[in-house]
């Protein structure tokens, strides 16, 4: 009898113990601190790393190489598919030679020399590509460019599991719903500046690109990290509802 009502009471400890702690982790779901997150440099950074390529969907390579240089329907497709199967290609593999940098330098050291370096190729590849008149030329140029866009998209998919794993799902909600409003709005401002299908004006359109890798290439180098920024904001809010 003495043996069964202290197993009673030791299932008794145990069910309040979980329902303790239940409700200590709905305390901590409540407590994501967004202030901190929509203020931080670094998640800004890691942001734009996601938002510069909805500047250069593969969607708008059909029109380009159409418009600029001529091209038939049937070539459109094989010069607009071959970006994006070397981007698809080289992706993992950035990712792997990211995390082989990772055991020899710091996270966030080599986070930044996929991303900066991943940028910058992209920008210097366009800029080659807006220059030429030779559609195959600017194939080579602008598959080149998805394929250091590559390194850049390892980095950013990796980047808000390095710096806030906890709230990793909030950072990329919010990276989502702004890469669709740039992935909405930019082929509209494409449509604005192209009015009359020039290869002057898809020119434009592609330097302006460029310089959106290039200066996203500086603001990561500046302000992008992989260690766990938010570490202590979240252990901060967790100690407040958790004492």
């Amino acid at each position: 009898m003495v043996v069964f009502e202290a197993m009673i009471l030791r299932k008794n400890k145990d069910v309040n113990k979980t329902n303790e702690q239940n409700k200590n982790k709905k305390k901590s779901m409540k407590s994501i601190p967004l202030r901190h997150i929509l203020t931080s440099p670094a998640v800004w950074a890691s942001i734009l790393l996601q938002i510069a390529a909805y500047c250069w969907e593969p969607n708008i390579l059909p029109l380009y190489f159409n418009q600029s240089f001529g091209a038939s329907i049937e070539l459109v497709g094989v010069l607009a598919g071959i970006p994006v199967l070397i981007f698809g290609a080289l992706e993992p593999l950035f990712a792997l030679v990211g995390n082989r940098l990772s055991k020899r330098l710091s996270t966030t050291i080599a986070r930044k020399v996929l991303a900066v370096t991943g940028c910058l190729g992209v920008s210097g590849c366009l800029f080659v590509a807006a220059f030429t008149s030779n559609s195959v030329v600017a194939t080579c140029f602008v598959s080149v460019a998805y394929g250091s866009s590559a390194a850049r998209a390892a980095v950013a998919d990796a980047n808000p599991f390095d710096i806030a794993p906890r709230y990793a799902s909030v950072l990329c909600g919010l990276c989502r719903v702004l890469c669709r409003v740039v992935g909405i709005t930019f082929p509209l401002l494409v449509t604005t500046l192209t009015k009359n299908k020039t290869s002057q004006e898809w020119s434009r359109v592609v330097l302006i690109i460029a310089c959106v890798f290039a200066a996203t290439a500086l603001f990561y180098g500046i302000f992008g990290s992989g260690e766990l920024h938010s570490l202590k904001i979240a252990q901060t809010c967790l100690a407040r509802y958790l004492i």
